[in-house]
């Protein structure tokens, strides 16, 4: 059957309380605005800069399926640069892909976690090279790649890192 509007006065109370915050209007946090997308040589590009608060002491979790690199730094926030990269024919497919390969940055208590999704195609070549710069004193950096290089130098703290396909280098 045909689905009938929902009551006026329902849609009234899930606004009021979705502009108190107490009923979210999306289950999805917005998206990071991402660059153009240029063309590099066989691959399209687009990249995402941005900045998320830190914790004092708080960890750092990095996932993402390219090169990884962390520095320590005497900030009080994550900087961050991802730059997505996918080898097909048309922009129209690049930006297809690139639009599916999202990029999230969250903090969720004491943890900032910029995280590239993986788009899933297969023999696009994807990949995504992230470059973040942190507070020195973070407790806890935990960094993994489905495929390329990772590097963490300048950090106090405790530092693991995973790579399916690439060398590790800290200091």
């Amino acid at each position: 059957g045909r689905l009938k509007p929902a009551p006026r006065r329902l849609c009234q109370r899930a606004l009021a309380l979705a502009v108190v915050g107490l009923l979210p209007l999306w289950a999805d946090p917005e998206p990071e605005p991402e660059g153009p997308i240029t063309r590099e040589g066989k691959y399209w590009v687009q990249t995402v800069d941005g900045t998320l608060p830190a914790a004092p002491g708080g960890r750092l979790k990095v996932d993402s399926a390219g090169g990884i690199v962390v520095r320590g730094d005497e900030v009080n926030e994550v900087r961050y640069t991802a730059k997505k990269r996918v080898r097909v024919d048309s922009e129209a497919e690049a930006k297809r892909l690139l639009g599916r390969a999202r990029f999230r940055a969250t903090r969720e208590g004491s943890t900032a976690t910029p995280v590239v999704d993986d788009p899933g195609c297969g023999r696009c070549e994807f990949s995504a090279d992230m470059k973040v710069s942190a507070p020195r004193v973070t407790l806890e950096t935990m960094l993994s790649t489905r495929g390329g290089a990772v590097e963490a130098y300048d950090l106090d703290g405790r530092v693991t890192a995973a790579t399916a396909g690439g060398a590790i280098q800290m200091d």
